[in-house]
């Protein structure tokens, strides 16, 4: 959001030699709309996204989909948490740790994960628990289950899901706005 004192710096940088109170005027007649059209585009935007937080399905494991409702509630209430705060912070694009341990968890009960995703998996599990405040001793079950850094190719494949799993939740979320605007019009025809 741009301050009047920054337009005015930018209008001496534009045209140093129209320092007069017309000049200035002409400049805030042709830089004001357009500031004004950037921060309304900006704040619909951002409204998008936070009324996408709510409306984004949280996308399951496809071979797994039928454990989706033993998904615990406290890691159902973090995925909300984890992208309310994703929205404050401007970021998009990729689904959060909460969302992908939510997809691991209903992968590993329909089949086994191999090494590289059962390690992403407890990483991000114990991450996304000492967050949420669940549990205690983390140290310890970071120690049991022999917790480390992710590898580079590790981080690799879990950027590359939580990509996945963002276009998938936006894909069904539109599906789901224009289904919904489809029986509204059948409504009132």
């Amino acid at each position: 959001m741009l301050k009047e004192a920054d337009l005015i710096e930018e209008w001496k940088k534009q045209d140093p030699f129209l320092l007069d109170a017309e000049g200035l005027q002409r400049f805030l007649d042709e830089r004001i709309p357009k500031v004004l059209k950037e921060e309304e585009k900006e704040a619909k935007h951002k409204w998008e996204l936070f009324f996408s937080m709510w409306e984004r399905p949280v996308v399951y494991d496809q071979l797994g989909a039928a454990w989706a409702d033993t998904v615990p509630g406290w890691l159902k209430s973090q995925i909300l948490i984890e992208r309310l705060i994703q929205v404050i912070k401007g970021e998009e694009g990729r689904a959060t740790d909460a969302e992908v341990v939510a997809h691991l968890y209903t992968a590993s009960l329909s089949r086994p994960l191999d090494r590289d995703w059962t390690e992403i998996y407890c990483k991000l599990a114990t991450d996304v628990m000492k967050r949420a405040r669940q549990g205690r001793n983390y140290e310890q079950i970071e120690k049991e289950l022999g917790i480390r850094e992710l590898t580079e190719y590790q981080v690799g494949l879990l950027n590359e899901l939580k990509r996945d799993l963002w276009g998938a939740g936006i894909r069904a979320s539109k599906d789901r706005r224009r289904e919904r605007r489809g029986r509204v019009k059948n409504l009132y025809p």
